[in-house]
């Protein structure tokens, strides 16, 4: 499973964000289920339940929940090393996938018992909501220093499709 937490520039409303290559910043997470973490995760445990039990408050585009234990991000994030990371160019994951987007996804995935995996909801009533594939356009992929350690400067790698590959 993956959560994006998407942010827009704050000069630029929705509109004009999906028309520059900066726009909106996503910072991308995989979530992963590990009994072995158990012990670990006791801490992130509740931030994880409450954060859950909104999220099954909200089954719907446009469905809205009232919040009245906050959590901070950094909380939902416990565990993972937010230096270590990918970043490139890219667009939206919604129709019609603007290249308005600069993400960042992150190598730690996120551990949570399997219980708390399981109470994400499995249906959303959201329609038409699929990324269909894009064009690459020769987009650099650049890794974090703390991804590349020995390596000196930045590091890219040109994203090429899987019939491209050593043509």
């Amino acid at each position: 499973m993956q959560m994006h937490i998407v942010s827009r520039r704050s000069d630029l409303n929705d509109s004009t964000a999906a028309k520059v290559q900066d726009g909106f910043a996503v910072m991308g997470f995989f979530i992963e289920s590990s009994e072995k973490e158990k012990e670990k995760q006791k801490e992130t445990s509740q931030v994880w339940k409450s954060f859950t039990d909104y999220l099954q408050k909200i089954p719907r585009n446009g469905d809205k929940v009232r919040i009245l234990e906050p959590f901070s991000m950094h909380q939902l994030l416990k565990g993972v090393d937010l230096s270590k990371y990918y970043r490139y160019n890219g667009s939206l994951t919604t129709p019609p996938c603007d290249e308005a987007v600069v993400w960042t996804i992150f190598k730690d995935p996120i551990r949570i018992s399997k219980d708390l995996l399981l109470r994400f909801p499995t249906k959303m009533s959201f329609d038409n909501v699929y990324r269909p594939q894009q064009p690459l356009n020769n987009r650099v992929v650049y890794s974090s220093t703390a991804l590349t350690a020995g390596h000196t400067g930045t590091t890219e790698h040109i994203l090429q499709h899987p019939t491209n590959q050593g043509a």
